[in-house]
């Protein structure tokens, strides 16, 4: 028998075979080069958001103020309050410092506001974070609602009157709701801080509380009796009301009741920035998207791009946040509770914080 000859035709499948491995080598290339532009592009836009974030939360502006009659110091200022010579040390400051003032209010929707100045609610709760940008240290300043500092004051259509000393809660409620009463409220701390700059706010509604404990998984705090005037000693994991109601009751008859919600508030956040700073270690924009699942429920001046700087500077750091309070003396006044600082302590905390010895 004749064994017929298939040279042609298995030539023909040879070549069908090159060809469409060709494609298909073509076609993975193509996939390929399309995945590394779209990471190329998004790693890029990240590093422009790293970048403005990095420009606009170092914009530092310092003019530091001496109130000379009530501090029994030597204080020299010097290179536009950039230098300080106090007691004879040298004291520069730290350009690598950024700050973001955290309020909460008392009303439980940001976006209802009144049109009529001193209307808008008040700042219960006020921390201030300092944040060494070089290396990741954060210290929270609890600041207590309490605190009697110079305030502005506006009329019930905006127009400004001038200054009084005033409990700084007070600050936010002579606002709109949202940013003037965020800005007069930054203004007042500036100024109790000795002209210190407060690069960003974050305002919170109590909705917000329910809101972050929810999406986090609840927060781990110790557990306090049913009046909150004392602990248990037991742990238990917070979320939603009771969340709210952990950080924001107090009772109003009692004086001082305002430095033990303080005090509660610090358990609360330092468990939850534990929190997030692990989630964020593991997942860089994991702070974007608490940002972007609380904006309806905040009013703050941070853009995407500044979270996204405090990200990467949140990763930096092994250590837990430092929380510390401001030292004075508590006052029943008249219609509230006054806080007046002690300002020599207070000062030399702002050089602590803000500040590095030569």
């Amino acid at each position: 028998m004749k064994r017929q000859n298939n040279v042609g035709t298995d030539y023909y499948y040879i070549v069908k075979n090159r060809n469409k491995n060709t494609r298909t080598i073509r076609l993975i290339m193509v996939v390929v080069a399309v995945i590394l532009a779209v990471f190329l592009t998004a790693v890029s836009v990240v590093f422009v958001m790293y970048l403005n974030g990095k420009k606009g939360m170092l914009n530092n502006d310092v003019v530091i103020s001496t109130p000379q009659e009530e501090i029994e110091a030597d204080i020299d200022i010097e290179d536009d309050g950039k230098t300080v010579v106090y007691n004879n040390k040298k004291y520069v400051f730290n350009e690598n410092v950024t700050t973001v003032l955290f309020m909460g209010i008392d009303k439980t929707d940001v976006d209802k506001t009144s049109a009529i100045i001193g209307k808008n609610g008040q700042a219960d709760a006020l921390y201030l974070a300092v944040i060494d940008t070089q290396n990741g240290k954060t210290s929270f300043l609890s600041v207590s609602r309490d605190t009697i500092t110079d305030v502005s004051l506006y009329s019930q259509t905006g127009n400004y009157v001038g200054v009084k000393k005033l409990p700084i809660c007070a600050a936010f409620a002579y606002g709109d709701g949202k940013a003037t009463s965020c800005e007069n409220t930054a203004t007042a701390l500036s100024r109790l801080l000795y002209g210190m700059p407060i690069n960003r706010y974050v305002t919170f509604d109590m909705n917000s509380v329910s809101t972050l404990t929810n999406y986090v998984g609840g927060v781990e705090v110790p557990e306090y009796n049913s009046s909150f005037t004392e602990q248990t000693g037991n742990k238990i994991t917070i979320r939603g009301k009771a969340a709210l109601k952990y950080v924001r009751y107090r009772d109003k008859k009692v004086f001082g009741s305002n430095n033990s919600r303080i005090e509660r508030q610090r358990y609360f956040l330092k468990s939850l920035g534990n929190k997030i700073l692990t989630s964020t270690k593991k997942d860089i924009g994991y702070p974007l998207k608490i940002f972007n699942v609380l904006k309806t429920d905040m009013v703050t001046s941070l853009s995407a791009p500044d979270v996204t700087f405090l990200a990467s500077v949140i990763v930096k750091s092994n250590d837990e946040p430092d929380f510390v309070s401001i030292e004075g003396r508590m006052v029943e006044g008249a219609e509230y509770d006054e806080f007046y600082v002690d300002h020599t302590k207070l000062y030399e905390q702002v050089l602590e914080l803000f500040y590095m010895e030569q």
